[in-house]
């Protein structure tokens, strides 16, 4: 399941409000085999085995902690993204 670049910069931006633009200049796009990552500043997106995560700090106190979660994504329709036809 390989996204793109240009997919996850879509998905890093509205789940943390970084303007596409910022990401494009300042992002850095790592593609592993089976693992893509994007990082912006404390960010990182990473989509591996179907699954995507976001990797986001988060300030408690007088320390930073870095916290996770799990991005749902609606399934793609494989055979509409193709470009074939059924014939």
């Amino acid at each position: 399941m390989k996204l793109g670049k240009t997919k996850l910069k879509r998905m890093l931006s509205e789940e943390t409000g970084i303007p596409p633009q910022d990401i494009a200049d300042f992002g850095k796009y790592e593609y592993y085999g089976n693992k893509e990552q994007l990082s912006v500043g404390g960010h990182t997106l990473t989509a591996a085995n179907g699954v995507i995560k976001l990797h986001s700090p988060f300030v408690c106190d007088d320390r930073v902690v870095y916290r996770s979660c799990e991005i749902k994504r609606a399934p793609t329709n494989e055979a509409a993204t193709s470009g074939r036809t059924g014939n």
